[in-house]
């Protein structure tokens, strides 16, 4: 921050609020959450400011050290994205444990953050990290987070959103035909078959087998019309034209944003459709 007077201004402001407020999950969420708070005290709200990362490191386990150093600028798309990442996923939960509070912070919205500031798109690579910090385990996408981002995102291009699209019509009839399978009085094997796709997602390690698995995933799921009335628009994501880590990224925000909602009623909704096919 360049304007010593707005500094001081902000610092003050920031010195009245919850301790709360302060519980980030990364490098980009602290930034970000700082160049995006508003207050009445300030007529310009600053745009670039230079974040801090302390940790913990090998050779230094008796102190907090300085691990990470950036300087962070915020544009109008990286505000509006941020923003919408705040009002998608929750701030933090606060989890009882051994009669004392914790606060966990949401790591989904931090890895966002992160691509934001480094000048990825939101969504860049969200599976690898996903795995890494092993996150599937949370049970994240209850909250629908992912599918608000995709619904109210902007995307630079179209093919993305309809390659998404054409996912979540998959799974429709996927999950019908195990609703339809189903004997009465029986739990239907939803979350068996996400599992399921998402391990053959994660064995996709080059180009040709995420061909392969994609081709499987719809060729499961029988006659798509997003994918027969825009299969021109799709071909760069299904033919390996872009790169197959896109498609991979967008198959696996498919799945995990997929609304459970539309399970209840799915069965009776798509078996007379199954039944004419």
């Amino acid at each position: 921050m360049a304007n010593l007077k707005i500094y001081a201004q902000q610092y003050w402001s920031l010195g009245n609020l919850d301790y709360k407020y302060f519980h980030i999950s990364s490098l980009g969420d602290a930034a970000l959450r700082f160049l995006t708070y508003k207050t009445t005290a300030i007529p310009s709200q600053a745009k670039r400011c230079q974040v801090i990362l302390f940790g913990t490191v090998v050779w230094s386990k008796q102190q907090k050290t300085r691990t990470e150093i950036a300087v962070v600028e915020a544009t109008e798309i990286i505000d509006i994205v941020y923003k919408l990442s705040c009002i998608s996923f929750p701030k933090y939960r606060v989890i009882n444990y051994q009669n004392q509070n914790f606060i966990i912070s949401n790591a989904i919205k931090g890895i966002i953050a992160d691509n934001l500031v480094k000048g990825f798109l939101w969504w860049n690579d969200l599976y690898i990290k996903i795995l890494n910090l092993n996150l599937l385990e949370l049970n994240f996408y209850e909250d629908r987070g992912i599918y608000k981002m995709i619904q109210h995102s902007k995307w630079d291009i179209e093919a993305q959103k309809l390659f998404i699209q054409a996912c979540h019509e998959a799974l429709k009839k996927i999950y019908a035909k195990i609703y339809d399978r189903t004997k009465e009085g029986q739990y239907a094997q939803i979350e068996r078959e996400n599992i399921r796709i998402l391990s053959q997602l994660g064995r996709c390690t080059n180009g040709e087998n995420f061909r392969k698995f994609i081709a499987e995933f719809w060729g499961r799921a029988g006659q798509l019309s997003i994918l027969e009335e825009h299969w021109e628009e799709l071909l760069p994501l299904t033919s390996g034209i872009m790169d197959w880590k896109v498609a991979r990224d967008l198959t696996f925000i498919a799945i995990a944003s997929y609304p459970r909602s539309k399970n209840i009623n799915t069965k009776i909704s798509e078996k007379a459709e199954l039944d004419n096919e």
